[in-house]
């Protein structure tokens, strides 16, 4: 497993789920973890690593237990940290780290502490166009 290149685009792969992505559906700013359906418009394009200012980027309200992740105007730091399975990605608040997990397929993706089996994601590059 490799640490994911800058300037390439990816799709996040749930570790727990292998055929569910994160992905932000129409009409929402919430990501979820979805089946990926690689007709869908939507679910073509979604994670790259790169200093891109005035793109829209990820971030939640505030670093606190189950608060959405959400899509942002302003860029906010995550922390990529290797797994077995892939990576953790999360935010730190004091002394805890908070990391992405999604309870329910469809549900919104949210940060939590404490969780004993923290879900990863795999950086799957997405076919170039």
């Amino acid at each position: 497993m490799y640490f994911p290149e800058p300037d390439r685009i990816y799709y996040l792969q749930s570790s727990n789920i292998p055929d569910c992505y994160a992905t932000i559906i129409p009409s929402d700013t919430a990501l979820r973890r979805v089946p990926l359906n690689p007709d869908k418009f939507y679910q073509k394009v979604f994670c790259t690593f790169t200093e891109v200012t005035g793109a829209r980027s990820l971030g939640v309200n505030s670093v606190d237990q189950f608060e959405p992740v959400y899509t942002f105007d302003n860029a906010q730091t995550w922390i990529l940290k290797k797994s077995l399975e892939g990576y953790t990605i999360g935010q730190r608040s004091g002394d805890s780290e908070f990391v992405w997990t999604a309870r329910k397929e469809s549900e919104p993706i949210v940060i939590a502490r404490g969780i004993v089996n923290t879900e990863s994601w795999r950086f799957v590059p997405a076919p170039e166009q």
